[in-house]
Formats: C-alpha cells, structure tokens, sequence
C-alpha cells in the first residue's frame, strides 16, 4: 500500500478497528467520507482499500498465482493510486505540456482502487486556481464510468461542496458520517506541552 501513496501513518487500520464492516456496500463502486479533521477519514479509507484488496475479503480485487504448487496472493502492479488532492492537482496541472488535462485524468483508469483524500482543501490554494473544480468533477466522472474503485475523503458534506456538479457526483458513493470528535487533537492532548523560557534579550 505504500508503494501506491498510503501515508504510513494510515497503515495498519482494518474495518474491524470502526465496526462498520457489515454495512458496506461493496458494489456501491466506492465511497465517500465526510467528517471534521482529524475524526478519522484516511484510518478508514485506509482500512477499506486493505479489506477491500485482503486476500479474506470475499470480492477481492488482488489477483492469485501459482508457484511451486502453492497459492499465494500479490497486489498486482498499479492497484491502487492514494492522493491527497492537492497531489490530485498537481499531478493534472504537470500534465498540461505533456498531452493535456484528459489525457493526465484517463491515465488514472490504469488503476483498480483511486482514493482521492481531503476534497475541499484546495479552497484558496494556488492549486485551486490551477486546476478549477471541473477538473477534479471530470476525474470523478471518469473513475466512475470506468468501474474504479473510488474512496473520497472530505471535510464537507456532498452539499457544501463548491461544484453542487461535484457534490451530486459524490452521492453517487455510499456515503460514511464520522464522528463529530477531533480523534488527533485528543490524542495530542495526552502528551504534556513543554514550556519554552528563553532568555531575555539583554543576556544574549
């Protein structure tokens, strides 16, 4: 999974970790994460993409072979591709001189998972202005139409999205509430802050 973009930090995570595991619907085609920073969107999407392509999982998506009899299952090359969607950005802006935006954005068909991480955090950025919303609205639509497995994570719900194109594309994918709790912010809470006493200016 880190070979496809999955921030170590989000490694590790299973769907058992959130018991939410009996209400998927995996042939929804993907879905959607909406939550306040730091509840936990990337765990699941992490943990999603995992059960999603383990072995266990019942509609696997990672391809078995053979070899000296014995079975064994390997994560065929260009399985997943992780952005978060400033990377998302990027990756259509650098693409502008070397065969334009549709080709950078039919390029992520070669994929059989695409999770787009952090939607709505391009607002105000030099990305945004970059590579306007329609262009992140067009590779939702074209990971769609292709069949590819499609996870995105936002701080906004599909209503509060700039695009309302966007937002009704996301509904789409079956969508996953988080809990109304900075996870992140209490877990730093625990470790005690040190207190910096510089010197005053005059005993440099």
């Amino acid at each position: 999974m880190s070979a496809g973009g999955v921030d170590s930090a989000y490694l590790g995570w299973r769907l058992r970790d959130f018991g939410i595991e009996k209400n998927l619907d995996w042939a929804a085609g993907g879905f959607f994460m909406c939550g306040v920073q730091g509840s936990g969107k990337s765990c699941l999407a992490s943990a999603i993409v995992r059960d999603r392509l383990y072995p266990t999982h019942s509609q696997t998506l990672a391809q078995k072979f053979s070899e000296r009899g014995e079975e064994f299952w390997t994560w065929p090359e260009n399985t997943l591709r992780w952005f978060n969607v400033r990377e998302l950005c990027d990756h259509i802006r650098n693409a502008w001189g070397e065969g334009g935006e549709e080709k950078a954005i039919s390029a992520l068909t070669k994929y059989r998972v695409v999770v787009i991480d952090d939607i709505g955090t391009e607002r105000g950025t030099a990305n945004q202005n970059a590579v306007s919303m329609g262009s992140i609205r067009r590779v939702i639509d074209k990971l769609i139409h292709n069949d590819i497995g499609l996870v995105v994570t936002s701080n906004l719900a599909p209503a509060d999205m700039d695009d309302p194109r966007l937002g009704s594309r996301l509904k789409l994918l079956q969508e996953i509430v988080m809990p109304v709790r900075d996870y992140r912010s209490e877990s730093a809470k625990k470790r005690p802050a040190i207190i910096a006493k510089p010197r005053s200016w005059g005993n440099k």
